[in-house]
C-alpha cells in the first residue's frame, strides 16, 4: 500500500473531481466564478492543471465555460500562464527542497545518470513529453530539473507545452461540449 500511496491518491483525486462533476455540486459556483472573472478563473485553472491532485478538477473547471471556436487559443495561452507560475513553483521546491532533502546520495546517482549530453537531452525531451501530457507535472519538471536545464529555457519550454496542453483539453471540451 506504501508503495503507491502516491498513485493511489492520485487516482482518488480524479474520481473525486468525476464524482463532483457528475452530481453537479460545483456548477453553479464555478458558472458563477467564470462569469465574475473569466481571466482569472483561466489562469487559477491552468495552474491547478500542473499540479498532479487538482489536475482532475482543473479540467472540470474548463469544462463549465462557454467556449466558442475563437477563444481556445487565447483561453489556452491564459490557462498556460498559471500552469507556468506553478510549473515554476514545482521545479522550485523539487530543486531546492527534495533533492537537497535526498542528500548526498541521490546528488551522485544524478550526477552519474547526466554524466553524458545524451543523458541530459533525453532526460530534458522526456520532462516535456510530460509536462505536455495529462501525466503530473512533478516527474517532467524533475526530470528537466536532473537535465540541467537553464532557467530561462525552462520557462519558454514550460509556457509553449503548457499551452499546448491547456489547447488540447480545451479544444477537446470544445467538441464535446
Amino acid at each position: 500500500m506504501h508503495r503507491y500511496k502516491y498513485t493511489i491518491i492520485l487516482f482518488i483525486t480524479f474520481l473525486i473531481a468525476w464524482a463532483i462533476g457528475r452530481l453537479g455540486i460545483i456548477d453553479t459556483y464555478a458558472a458563477k466564478a467564470a462569469e465574475a472573472n473569466e481571466i482569472m478563473y483561466v489562469f487559477l485553472s491552468g495552474a491547478m492543471y500542473s499540479f498532479s491532485f487538482t489536475a482532475g478538477l482543473s479540467v472540470l473547471l474548463f469544462s463549465e465555460l462557454s467556449i466558442t471556436r475563437e477563444m481556445i487559443l487565447p483561453l489556452s495561452l491564459i490557462a498556460a500562464l498559471g500552469g507556468l507560475l506553478a510549473d515554476l513553483l514545482i521545479f522550485r521546491f523539487i530543486k531546492d527542497v527534495i533533492l537537497n532533502e535526498l542528500g548526498d546520495h541521490a546528488k551522485k546517482v544524478i550526477a552519474k545518470a547526466t554524466k553524458t549530453k545524451i543523458a541530459k537531452v533525453c532526460l530534458g525531451i522526456l520532462g516535456g513529453v510530460i509536462i505536455a501530457s495529462p501525466l503530473p507535472d512533478e516527474i517532467g519538471l524533475t526530470f528537466m530539473g536532473v537535465s540541467k536545464i537553464k532557467f530561462w529555457e525552462l520557462v519558454v519550454l514550460t509556457y509553449m507545452l503548457d499551452t499546448l496542453g491547456c489547447y488540447l483539453i480545451i479544444s477537446a471540451i470544445a467538441n464535446i461540449v
